[in-house]
């Protein structure tokens, strides 16, 4: 069984759009783009419909603008 944020609230778990998972402090690709994880968000719907989203803060590694895309919307860099 994967565990979820809604599940356990102290900690936030985001995958890539592959299955990977982020950590704070990892380089991800979005619009190929190269970008560092600063922090996770999560945002859950208990309306009866199961549903959950992890923002993720982004800082572009070139220009140090920040940015909140999902998790799914990136690529982790191996």
């Amino acid at each position: 069984m994967i565990e979820t944020a809604t599940e356990n609230k102290g900690s936030v778990f985001a995958y890539d759009c592959e299955g990977y998972d982020i950590c704070v402090g990892d380089t991800v690709i979005y619009r190929r783009k190269p970008y560092v994880v600063e922090s996770k968000e999560h945002e859950t719907s208990n309306d009866g419909y199961y549903t959950e989203t992890v923002f993720l803060l982004l800082v572009d590694k070139e220009t140090d603008k920040y940015i909140v895309v999902e998790d799914e919307k990136v690529k982790l860099v191996i």
